[in-house]
């Protein structure tokens, strides 16, 4: 039956949607919210949960979501306030002294989730629904891929779209800010394969129109990989359109172009962050990060998250001299969408494209798990660790190769390995690490950040898999090695893992993970039974997306939605703060960034983008040295009073100090410093200063203007004239001075070498004051000073991306209105 392609492209994409549906009831009918935020009240107490009943609670199978939670999450609300009063995000002043945006990776304020969250009011309910919407049209994107574009059976897409929602990248960082891009990458992905196979200059604009949208998630390391691998995807798939070389070359140069064309798209997001390099400490924190390999005994948790211990990620070599952690995560494909990847690597699967997707597999696991080059010199028990990386991984990736891919004879293989140990012989066994490390930037992403890069490819591999199971594939031999390998594994772990750290889940999940590599290896037998064989490929759907339902293990918040509804600490302080500070001590209060949300300026900051003169007068003279190990961690673990020095929290304008009510050392030492409780309840005590400084005073023209006066008490608040900060904006700053004397106007805002002063009209210099804050000399008599922020960067940035916008728009009119005129005439 014939159905018009309009009905059909409906189809799908209501089936995309069907299946968000179904596996998120409680978001969508009852008041259940994806935000991060709603994990826990602000006070640190647990929330409430909503339809789903669980064992643990869901938060903590997050991969990290403190960035969410005290970064990225605030920022909606942040933005959120910069579209009502038409503010600049270019300037942060509510974090530290002020800080510079966009920033380079946790706040990500550019993020469409971000934005579009922010548009729609930023409450939990627009949040979660803005999280759905994506991952609905990452479903319809590679569904319509598949099917559409790759020509393959439907259930094929649906299994790819299966393997995108739910693999573990996905589910154990859903709403987390580090996984935003991997879940805007179908849309790229669907576009440059569009462009590849049907070309068309509306197409090439569309396609580096959607690699914008996963580049304006600045989490730069999973942005990067993501982007990157999408790309190289494309390009594997127009090396199978048999073209003409000259139209093939011009295809491949294309596809080189649009990521050049996103750049300059959102130049006005990337060319700021580039310029911070110069100034910031950012690059060189990432230069000095040191890269951790999975642990070879967490290669089952490859394919199922739940098993003998808590966590899969644990080292459990049992060295006495390392710790038993090491390295970071690994997340799971699934049992069902491994098989499925499986079955994908046949002779009739398109060798560019199976070559991309497959060897950036097997050289990302590679990387991942520390196959050769990484150093185990440090234990004899981690030199055989790393032989048993290498015999494991090598079998099982070279092994499926030579079976359904490459080689039609054994003698290739062992020309292949032959090769590979003479290269190896000549480069070295650690060639491929260190090449790897001696990137910039991205040698040294960390092993939980490159995951995504694996499951970018994943769902094209799981939909090859289920398109070999509709044509008739056998799976039932395949099916008996791979489960036994699965079985292997787990008998290892078992072996491997000390009884006593078993965790007590495996006395519920140890059989469920037995039961299912059985009917697994049941199903597939049905396939000798040619009358259950067309129904093979249902049953393997349907026990995918049962696996992968329960390995969410979801347990869903009810919408607080405390940003737009704050506590009662909250609405205090912000009806009494003013233009003076906060300082927030502990777990509770104001963590991270969530100050910023409600437009409440904390003298901490969490973010990279701090001006790197604040940064060293915040560690080095803020707090002593054995408790800098950052800011922000500094704050949230300082149980021990006096850990400050109070005389500078009078000097940065600091009126209220928030605590934990049980840490009776700071309720002590800050009562004998005059500070009174303002606030109390049963989690947090709100601590007033009798004294804060005025954020912008005159100090004396002869003055010494240093951290080491303020210390000694040269420069007391007796000594200083007030000054009217008459308009505080995020980049212009308005101030009304009245002086008998000539002196030096001070605002305790952070100097930054692009902000710029005008005294009664005419341009003065900001001078770097106290080693980290602005002033500029003052005459006698009245005087209106303004400050205002002017980054070149940024004016270059906006102007690139406006004009890349506008040829943008005149090169889709030219496409659709040629368009036009060919169906008309």
């Amino acid at each position: 039956m014939n159905i018009h392609p309009v009905l059909y492209k409906y189809r799908l994409f209501f089936l995309s949607f069907a299946l968000i549906c179904v596996t998120f009831p409680d978001i969508i009918l009852a008041p259940g919210s994806l935000m991060v935020a709603d994990h826990q009240h602000f006070d640190g107490t647990p929330a409430p949960f909503s339809l789903y009943s669980s064992i643990t609670m869901r938060f903590k199978h997050f991969a990290d979501m403190g960035g969410s939670l005290w970064q990225s999450e605030p920022k909606i609300s942040y933005m959120k306030h910069l579209m009502q009063q038409g503010e600049s995000p270019y300037w942060n002043p509510y974090q530290g002294a002020g800080s510079l945006g966009p920033e380079s990776m946790i706040d990500i304020k550019f993020s469409p989730l971000t934005l579009l969250s922010a548009l729609l009011g930023a409450s939990s309910l627009a949040g979660s629904f803005v999280i759905l919407f994506f991952l609905g049209l990452g479903n319809y994107c590679l569904i319509r891929l598949c099917y559409r574009l790759l020509e393959l059976p439907l259930i094929a897409g649906v299994a790819a779209a299966m393997a995108y929602m739910f693999n573990g990248f996905q589910i154990f960082g859903l709403a987390v800010n580090y996984a935003q891009s991997y879940l805007l990458f179908p849309i790229y992905l669907y576009a440059l394969f569009a462009f590849v196979k049907y070309g068309g200059l509306t197409r090439f604009i569309g396609a580096y129109i959607a690699g914008a949208l996963v580049l304006a998630p600045t989490f730069i390391p999973t942005t990067v990989l993501v982007f990157v691998t999408a790309t190289l995807l494309a390009a594997g798939y127009a090396l199978e359109q048999h073209l003409p070389f000259k139209r093939g070359l011009m295809k491949i140069i294309l596809i080189g172009a649009a990521p050049v064309c996103t750049l300059l798209l959102v130049a006005f997001i990337y060319l700021p962050i580039i310029q911070v390099y110069s100034f910031s400490h950012d690059a060189k924190t990432y230069a000095d990060r040191f890269f951790y390999p999975a642990t070879i005994n967490a290669l089952l948790s490859v394919f199922t998250p739940q098993h003998l211990s808590y966590r899969g990620n644990n080292d459990i070599m049992g060295s006495p001299d390392y710790p038993i952690f090491m390295g970071n995560f690994v997340f799971h494909i699934g049992i069902v969408a491994g098989l499925l990847a499986l079955l994908g690597l046949r002779k009739s699967t398109p060798k560019g494209l199976l070559l991309f997707t497959w060897g950036m597999t097997f050289l990302l696991l590679m990387r991942i798990f520390g196959i050769p080059g990484y150093d185990y010199s440090i234990s004899p028990a981690y030199k055989a660790n790393a032989c048993l990386r290498i015999v494991i991984l090598t079998v099982l990736l070279a092994l499926p190769v030579y079976r359904y891919a490459l080689w039609k004879r054994p003698y290739w293989l062992v020309l292949l390995l032959a090769a590979t140990g003479l290269f190896i012989g000549l480069c070295g066994i650690d060639f491929y690490d260190k090449a790897i490390n001696a990137l910039p930037v991205v040698g040294k992403f960390g092993e939980q950040y490159t995951w995504v890069a694996v499951m970018v490819c994943l769902p094209v591999l799981v939909a090859y898999g289920m398109a070999a199971l509709f044509e008739g594939m056998s799976v039932f031999k395949p099916a008996r090695i791979y489960l036994a390998c699965m079985l292997g594994f787990f008998l290892y772990l078992a072996v491997m893992l000390p009884f006593k750290d078993w965790h007590w889940r495996v006395v519920t999940y140890m059989p469920g993970f037995l039961i299912s590599l059985y009917i697994m290896y049941r199903i597939c037998a049905l396939e000798r039974n040619a009358k259950y064989r067309i129904h093979m490929p249902l049953l393997l759907l349907g026990l995918l997306y049962t696996e992968y339902w329960y390995y969410m293990d979801h347990l869903h918040p009810l919408r607080m939605d405390a940003y737009n509804h704050p506590p009662a600490y909250v609405r205090f302080i912000k009806e009494h703060i003013g233009r003076q500070r906060i300082l927030n001590i502990g777990p509770n209060g104001f963590p991270g960034e969530q100050a910023g949300a409600f437009q409440i300026q904390d003298v901490a900051i969490m973010t990279m983008n701090v001006p790197p003169d604040y940064q060293d007068f915040f560690l080095q003279d803020f707090l002593p040295k054995e408790y800098n190990y950052n800011n922000f961690l500094s704050f949230m673990s300082a149980k021990d009073d006096g850990i400050l020095d109070l005389n500078l929290t009078g000097f940065l304008g600091i009126k209220y100090i928030l605590a934990p009510s049980d840490w009776e050392g700071w309720h002590s030492m800050l009562a004998a410093h005059d500070f009174t409780l303002a606030f109390h309840n049963e989690q947090i005590n709100v601590y007033e200063n009798p004294t804060p400084w005025p954020r912008a005073f005159i100090a004396p023209a002869n003055a010494a203007l240093t951290v080491e006066a303020l210390k000694k008490g040269d420069i007391a608040l007796h000594d200083l004239l007030p000054a009217h900060i008459s308009q505080y904006r995020n980049t212009h700053i308005a101030i009304d001075v009245d002086t008998p004397r000539p002196g030096m106007l001070v605002l305790t805002d952070s100097w930054y070498p692009y902000w710029f002063a005008h005294v009664n009209g005419q341009a003065v210099p900001v001078e770097k004051v106290f080693r980290a804050f602005r002033g500029v000399t003052v005459p006698k008599g009245h005087s209106e000073v303004e400050f205002y922020y002017d980054n070149p960067a940024v004016n270059w940035g906006i102007r690139i991306s406006v004009a890349m916008g506008l040829l943008t728009l005149c090169g889709l009119g030219w496409g659709v209105g040629r368009k036009i005129k060919i169906t008309l005439f």
